[in-house]
């Protein structure tokens, strides 16, 4: 079985989909703010997706990151704020941005546990490393079939 991660410019952008079985997607999100502002180095939503071969075909997992506005914190030149999961509450993602070595850090939480940081200089590095993380098996998700992409329908949701 294959494990490979394919990168695309922005949650739209599909013609990076690949038939590959076990395949983690990693999107590069949208900025939340314009260049100077202090949301700048957030984004809008972060999406983890994987696709995998089974018995009944092939699925694709997804999961949604939005932010939660009241977590903002800025201390000393770090920003950090909590993005979480659109499908089931015990699911984070807490990130952060340090000014001073333009560096990101994301670290997700999944029922209390940390699962996986990731780091890049830069916002494409940084979203690419974030979505090797891909899905666990425990991370609240939506899970659709992709066999004929004109048809995605919800399989299962998982709260």
């Amino acid at each position: 079985m294959t494990n490979t991660l394919t990168v695309a410019t922005n949650e739209r952008d599909t013609t990076q989909w690949s038939p590959a079985s076990d395949t983690h997607f990693a999107f590069i999100p949208e900025r939340l703010g314009q260049a100077g502002r202090r949301l700048e180095h957030f984004p809008v939503s972060v999406l983890f997706v994987s696709s995998a071969v089974s018995e009944g075909g092939r699925t694709t997992s997804e999961a949604v990151y939005e932010p939660d506005f009241g977590t903002f914190r800025q201390d000393d030149g770090v920003g950090a704020m909590v993005y979480r999961n659109k499908y089931g509450e015990n699911c984070l993602l807490v990130m952060a941005y340090d000014n001073r070595t333009a560096e990101y850090r994301g670290t997700k939480i999944v029922g209390g546990t940390v699962v996986g940081t990731a780091t890049g200089h830069g916002w494409n590095e940084f979203f690419a490393n974030l979505g090797e993380l891909g899905i666990t098996p425990e991370e609240s998700r939506r899970v659709i079939d992709v066999d004929r992409p004109w048809n995605r329908r919800v399989l299962t949701t998982s709260d």
